[in-house]
């Protein structure tokens, strides 16, 4: 992998734009450039071909690799011939769908309140730092429903990440994209070949190919629907196709995921310090909310004894950071927490409609 504009790691050759994801199973790698195959002319792949441009891509943008049997569109979206053909035999699912300029394809209400991740044994240790570091900063996104979680088992996990080893190959990592019914892209892979990678450099790639697995995608091309609300283009953007040095989300990272997961429903629970509604004070809209979330909102780590939970809202308190442990729900105001057994154990929660 070459180093480019002052440090800068490419991910593919081209400039950004936040655009929700198009295609069901396409799988979004993030890599250097690489010379494009022959494209794609015999009569019999016209019907492929026609699928992808009625989901918004253009035919020039379209090449084709007869070994593989794979078609890779604007060099880093792959699919092949037999998930087309799948895709066009079940048709789309509404549950998934939204629809802007195209039709497009995001996380579901009911998945993306806890997407789970999986990492298995193939990852190394500073990918590890990196995947859980990533998690960390999407939760801390305000104002969405977003929220994702570390699992142990693959059992019941939304993605997986693994990684293996191709020396000298032009990608660092790849995810899958959400499916047309609301599932989250369930597969991240992670080139080892690239290790020697900074700690900062980690993060970003990481947290980059997250956004693929919810529905970010990136590309200079003016193929997909642009998020509203965003800009064209954004140099520092998480989902720029160079691999930056960490520096946080951008504004319009931050407004990409507001405006595809937002909060839903109204209110906000009040979470109190004392039993009977005294002490510090701390609000939480609908959402998922980690320990540097709670602290943020005025929260104290095992520190809550009471809470006033509006008609039309559930919580969900978590005796450890990022919604694991025990638990204890309430859907009315509950005056003091010494009475379930609760008193001064909440380390984060989760505000739902009820």
């Amino acid at each position: 992998m070459n180093l480019k504009n002052q440090g800068r790691f490419i991910l593919n050759h081209k400039v950004l734009h936040f655009f929700l994801a198009i295609l069901l199973l396409s799988t979004v790698s993030c890599e250097r450039d690489e010379s494009a195959t022959p494209k794609p002319t015999t009569d019999k792949l016209e019907k492929y071909l026609q699928f992808l441009e009625e989901s918004g891509f253009h035919r020039e943008h379209i090449t084709y690799d007869a070994t593989t049997e794979e078609f890779t569109v604007e060099k880093d979206m792959i699919l092949s011939k037999t998930q087309i053909d799948e895709y066009l035999a079940e048709g789309p699912s509404a549950s998934g769908k939204i629809k802007q300029r195209r039709y497009t394809y995001i996380v579901n209400g009911s998945r993306v309140t806890n997407i789970k991740y999986y990492v298995d044994g193939t990852v190394p240790t500073d990918w590890r730092t990196a995947i859980s570091q990533a998690i960390t900063q999407w939760n801390n996104v305000n104002g969405t429903a977003l929220f994702i979680s570390l699992v142990n088992t693959s059992s019941g996990a939304d993605v997986r990440v693994n990684a293996i080893t191709e020396n000298g190959a032009s990608w660092i990592a790849r995810a899958t994209l959400p499916s047309s019914g609301g599932a989250p892209g369930s597969i991240m892979t992670i080139n080892t070949y690239y290790n020697t990678l900074d700690a900062g450099r980690k993060l970003f790639a990481m947290a980059h190919e997250m956004g693929h697995n919810f529905g970010l995608l990136h590309t200079n091309q003016t193929d997909g629907a642009v998020i509203p609300g965003t800009p064209v283009t954004d140099a520092n953007s998480v989902m720029n196709s160079y691999v930056l040095p960490w520096n946080g989300f951008t504004q319009y990272d931050q407004v990409a995921v507001q405006v595809l997961y937002p909060n839903s429903g109204g209110g906000s629970v009040t979470l109190r310090q004392h039993c009977d509604y005294s002490g510090w004070t701390a609000n939480f809209g609908i959402g998922s909310y980690n320990l540097a979330a709670l602290q943020a909102a005025g929260a104290v780590n095992n520190d809550a004894s009471s809470i006033r939970v509006p008609a039309g809202l559930r919580v969900t308190f978590y005796e450890n950071d990022n919604l694991t442990g025990a638990t204890l729900v309430r859907t009315a105001d509950d005056n003091c927490f010494v009475n379930e057994g609760w008193n001064d154990r909440v380390s984060s929660l989760r505000v739902e409609a009820n």
